[in-house]
């Protein structure tokens, strides 16, 4: 028996050495081939990872066959011991008994020590550089190789491939009436692999979702119940093509005892995160296509040269930027412009702005669709195919994408802020209009918020509540900062700048607030002293004649989202969650 037990393991150290052998010469053929314009192998190439998937096969074959002979042999001995072919024999005395109890200790033994040299060999191959410590030590004579490494594809079909084979081996050891306690290594390890392949089937599917952006044409399908590109239905798809890998990974039924790995609450955490970043591989790949990573470390970088410039110059304190550190969040280009080409790269800045203001508006379109159609039927299906606790991902994904559409709102609104900013700027009250009107910044303002809300009707209509209110408040803002130096010692300035103040109060009505209100008719008190009548009127008239227009459609948006409003057709807060219809998975 003990021979029989040390030839086996002997065995296991060879298939190792052989394989490991004949994977680096496979690897060394291959880099020779690649440097090299004449090809030396004639041998059949092989596949990256083809000799230790071998490996894994003919051990595991190795060890079934051989443990089920030893295992047979093994029970005979225990019981009738080397000196007689009873096989029922029963013990007679208590000496008898303690010595067959002792035998079967030694075959224990034995067992353990070929059970657990094939699982580490098998660890080994599998996940290299797993193996703990106190393991390498105890085989200094037969050491364990140092297999070299792979590509992340050719590892996890070697690991997925794997899962199949143990389950095949345990089962078919299990049905040899080996006990579990002696299978306990090969369980272990089993549980391993599932949970290393379920780490790399995200990792797959993370980067396959990310890819997806290569294919996206930023063409809206407007005529669809939501407006979407095609990016929501290929992240659906590329899902699907993940659930029978999912399915065969998550399944404990396989041979009796089978870990289910969401029995401890260590792994469960750690399987619903694994799936929540999956599913938020589609925000990932929103912010590839939007670059707004790389643009992020644009801005620290620049923020880190201002601040070692500021330490150096001490005027550059005293006069701060306050245009190009929103436009560095949305410039695709540098800011810096050369001045002989000044006017061209400005007009190149402005159409990439515009673009980029539509793919603001084009993604939170897309994560409004998987917010209120496609995530809980996603996370069904993930439910169908293993994955318990599937509501917990459905919250926890809901929340992160929720929480992003509002920061991709926010930059939209940045976006468009700078262009409230650059029409502010050319208020100028030196030069007051030639006839009784409005200035012309107030028709600029008025026509630049009519342009947002046209370009989010057909995108996302929920948030143009939210994005003009912004809007008009960041306008007024910076409005009151012009009117700071203006000298209103003159009637007529002081005449213009009620008129112009009144003409945006009426034309943003919906969207000026309680506080708004009160500070513009604050500014417009201390001016009344100095108003002349006959202007007012006749430039309000004017306003209203060649502006009704724009004042039509205006207040018509502000009707039109108060009866959605009423209706409960849709909130104006960028951290709702949607249709309520679909909030949950049932």
């Amino acid at each position: 028996m003990m021979a029989y037990h040390g030839w086996l393991e002997s065995m296991l150290w060879e298939l190792q050495r052989q394989f490991h052998a004949q994977e680096e010469q496979s690897l060394l053929r291959e880099d020779t081939n690649a440097t090299s314009s004449i090809s030396y192998d004639l041998d059949t190439p092989r596949p990256l990872g083809y000799f230790r998937q071998a490996f894994v096969t003919d051990l595991l074959s190795l060890l079934t066959d051989k443990l089920h002979t030893f295992w047979k042999i093994s029970q005979n001995f225990a019981v009738t011991g080397s000196g007689t072919t009873i096989a029922s024999l029963l013990p007679a005395s208590l000496a008898e008994a303690t010595e067959i109890q002792e035998r079967q200790m030694d075959i224990d033994q034995m067992l353990a020590n070929t059970i657990n040299v094939a699982s580490w060999l098998l660890l080994n191959a599998l996940v290299p550089g797993s193996l703990p410590e106190s393991v390498t030590k105890q085989h200094t004579d037969d050491q364990f190789v140092q297999w070299p490494p792979i590509n992340s594809a050719a590892q996890w079909n070697v690991m997925f491939s794997s899962i199949k084979l143990l389950r095949n081996s345990i089962k078919a050891l299990i049905d040899c009436q080996l006990a579990r306690h002696h299978l306990q290594p090969l369980f272990e390890l089993c549980t391993t692999v599932r949970l290393k392949c379920l780490g790399m089937l995200v990792e797959r599917g993370k980067e396959a979702i990310i890819a997806l952006g290569t294919h996206e044409n930023w063409r809206v399908d407007l005529i669809a119940d939501v407006p979407r590109t095609a990016l929501p239905d290929r992240f659906e798809a590329e899902l699907n093509e993940l659930l029978p890998d999912m399915k065969c990974i998550l399944s404990y039924g396989n041979f009796p005892g089978e870990t289910d790995l969401f029995v401890r609450e260590k792994w469960r955490h750690m399987i619903t995160d694994l799936f929540t970043v999956l599913l938020l591989g589609f925000r990932d790949c929103c912010d590839h296509l939007l670059k707004l990573k790389t643009q992020k470390s644009r801005q620290n970088q620049q923020k880190k040269i201002s601040t070692q410039s500021t330490s150096s110059t001490i005027k550059s304190i005293q006069r701060p930027t306050t245009l190009s550190a929103d436009t560095s969040l949305i410039s695709n280009g540098s800011i810096e412009l050369e001045e002989n080409n000044e006017m061209k790269n400005i007009q190149k800045q402005t159409i990439s702005q515009e673009q980029l203001s539509r793919r603001f508006l084009t993604v939170i379109a897309n994560i409004e669709f998987l917010l209120n159609h496609s995530l809980s039927s996603i996370c069904r299906r993930l439910g169908d195919n293993g994955l318990k606790f599937s509501e917990q991902v459905f919250k926890h994904t809901k929340d992160k994408l929720v929480i992003y559409r509002s920061s991709i709102l926010s930059h939209y609104i940045k976006n468009k802020s700078t262009q409230i900013h650059s029409i502010i700027e050319y208020a100028n009250y030196q030069h007051l209009p030639d006839d009784d009107d409005v200035s012309e910044f107030v028709k600029e303002l008025m026509l630049c918020t009519v342009f947002v809300q046209s370009e989010m009707a057909s995108y996302c209509y929920k948030f143009i509540q939210q994005v003009l209110g912004d809007l008009v408040k960041v306008a007024l803002e910076h409005l009151f900062n012009v009117l700071a130096r203006v000298d209103f010692s003159s009637s007529n300035h002081s005449t213009q700048v009620i008129v112009d103040l009144t003409a945006f109060e009426e034309a943003f009505q919906g969207f000026v607030t309680t506080d708004m209100s009160n500070a513009l008719k604050s500014i417009r008190a201390r001016l009344m002293n100095r108003l002349d009548n006959g202007i007012f009127k006749n430039a309000l008239l004017n306003f209203r004649s060649r502006m009704a227009l724009t004042l039509d459609s205006l207040h018509q948006c502000q009707t039109n989202l108060n009866d959605n409003n009423e209706d409960g057709g849709g909130g104006t807060s960028a951290g709702g969650g949607g249709d309520n219809n679909n909030n949950n998975l049932t």
